[in-house]
């Protein structure tokens, strides 16, 4: 065969004797074989190709930003305890923490025990040195709670912010390619500020309100023991109360921290492109999207400020 088209057609000693070039139809034949067998793995291997440049384009989209949905465990305390100090101090922290509140109601009970006393035994001078010795000890313990726990949480961020930092140094080009930059200055800034500025405060005044609240219920249920009838469904009512307030607050902050980044990415690209942005005119649409992104922003710190004031 030639081209499709039958030459001659016989056994092979008749095919001899015709005098066709059988060694150029079996060089032809094994050529082509030799092309369809090479031209097969090219096709299979541009399509492994395609496959593996579709999965780098997918590892290169921007992802989005997640939040934690839900109450805060326990665990996440403790280890927020742990990042500025050893364990064992911790542990002396929240029995120092136990034993400043009990020197806080040591006064108390001093007094009661002098009001069960005749009238005479209760003006001695003495006791009123012990009473003053327990008031001065009260405070001076409160403060070296307070400067103790202060310094502890400080030691946590200074902890926190240099782990993350090292995370960032160490993390691959992959990471900056998939994270905006908004979002990176974002947890270095708000989220660093918070953990440096507000959330020690609000932890040591938490900490100190708790164990006020079960000095107040436990000190006078030794006297009276009934007093626990009444105080147990109001613990009750107001633990539900704050749950379902810390619910609404918690998820509004967590929307206003991730709110923010979009606004700093948004910024930050129109800084960096900003020569093509006013090579073609379009200053004006990038505010109006940067007004936007604040308004937004805006928002949702205003809702979050109006729960905390409620």
């Amino acid at each position: 065969m030639k081209e499709g088209s039958i030459l001659v057609k016989g056994d092979f000693s008749f095919l001899l004797g015709s005098g066709v070039d059988l060694d150029g139809i079996n060089k032809y034949t094994v050529k082509k074989t030799v092309t369809g067998q090479m031209e097969k793995p090219l096709i299979e291997d541009r399509l492994v190709n395609e496959g593996n440049l579709e999965e780098e384009f997918k590892r290169l989209e921007i992802a989005e930003e997640d939040r934690v949905i839900g109450s805060i465990s326990w665990k996440l305390y403790w280890h927020y305890m742990r990042a500025g100090m050893r364990c064992i101090l911790a542990v002396a922290v929240i029995i120092l923490l136990l034993v400043v509140q009990g020197s806080l109601i040591l006064p108390d009970w001093w007094l009661l025990h002098l009001t069960s006393r005749s009238h005479d035994q209760q003006h001695q001078i003495e006791d009123l040195y012990i009473y003053g010795g327990l008031v001065g000890g009260a405070v001076l313990l409160s403060i070296i709670r307070a400067a103790v726990f202060l310094n502890a949480l400080i030691n946590s961020s200074k902890h926190l912010h240099n782990s993350m930092l090292s995370a960032i140094l160490k993390a691959p080009v992959l990471f900056f390619d998939t994270n905006p930059v908004g979002r990176i200055l974002n947890r270095f800034s708000r989220d660093v500020g918070i953990v440096d500025e507000l959330l020690p405060d609000a932890f040591l005044d938490a900490v100190q309100i708790v164990l006020f609240c079960v000095g107040a219920v436990v000190v006078p249920s030794f006297l009276n023991p009934w007093i626990i009838l009444p105080a147990t469904p109001l613990m009750i009512i107001l633990i539900l109360i704050g749950r379902y307030f810390l619910k609404t607050s918690r998820e509004l902050r967590r929307l206003e921290g991730v709110n923010r980044s979009p606004v700093l990415s948004h910024f930050s690209d129109t800084l960096m492109g900003l020569v093509t942005i006013r090579a073609y005119k379009r200053e004006d649409a990038f505010l109006k999207a940067l007004y936007r992104l604040v308004f937004i922003t805006c928002c949702e710190a205003i809702s979050a400020a109006a729960i905390i004031c409620m």
